[in-house]
């Protein structure tokens, strides 16, 4: 009987332990099975990732590339805008530097002043004379031209009396100019007010500082 009994408890003992080893061999197979699927679904993802991450990399990429192409076009066109400041700021320095001078020998009392006309270079000299005198151009090819002021008795009309280089007074002849418009740029000089040289004088002084401030700012 008792062995019987341990016949019994031993086969139940086996009967157990074949299921629990059928059991934990069929959670094993679905363990691995969860875990390939984890490995291709990771592998999935990760390849999805890769592909967005280098999507990504190209269009910031492009953007940098595009901006620096724009900051590149935008920084030419300051260089040239520069440039070209520059180049006004030394035009106006050199003219202004050139009037300094000018004024300065105005101011010193010289009246002989160089000009250039006709691709000719010329001389001009101004002489104040009494009021008995009238004005008289004498011109030459490339000699020198002597210009006398005096006052005019008439302020409606302004006239010169030319003579050629070597001539008698007797070949003189008249020109009367109505406004000093019509005047410019042929060599007659009309004689203006006091006040109106004041002013032009004053003016161009003021843009002198005014060009000599900029000028200090940029040195």
């Amino acid at each position: 009987m008792i062995r019987d009994s341990e016949g019994r408890l031993l086969e139940k003992v086996d009967s157990i332990d074949q299921s629990n080893d059928l059991r934990m061999t069929s959670q094993h197979q679905d363990f691995l099975h969860e875990v390939k699927d984890l490995k291709l679904v990771t592998k999935e993802r990760h390849v999805l990732f890769v592909q967005e991450v280098k999507k990504v990399r190209e269009d910031v990429n492009l953007q940098i590339r595009e901006l620096h192409e724009d900051m590149q076009k935008e920084f030419q066109v300051v260089q040239q805008d520069y440039a070209s400041m520059n180049q006004k700021i030394d035009i106006i320095y050199d003219a202004v530097t050139r009037f300094a001078k000018l004024f300065k020998r105005v101011q010193g009392g010289e009246t002989k002043l160089d000009f250039m006309k006709g691709g000719e270079h010329s001389k001009v000299e101004v002489k104040k004379i009494s009021a008995a005198k009238p004005i008289v151009v004498s011109a030459g090819p490339v000699s020198s031209t002597v210009v006398t002021t005096a006052p005019l008795t008439k302020p409606i009309l302004k006239g010169v009396v030319i003579s050629e280089a070597g001539g008698s007074a007797s070949k003189t002849k008249t020109v009367v100019t109505k406004t000093a418009s019509k005047d410019k740029g042929k060599g007659i000089l009309i004689e203006k007010t006091k006040e109106e040289k004041k002013a032009e004088v004053e003016a161009e002084v003021e843009k002198m500082r005014h060009l000599q401030s900029i000028m200090t700012l940029r040195a």
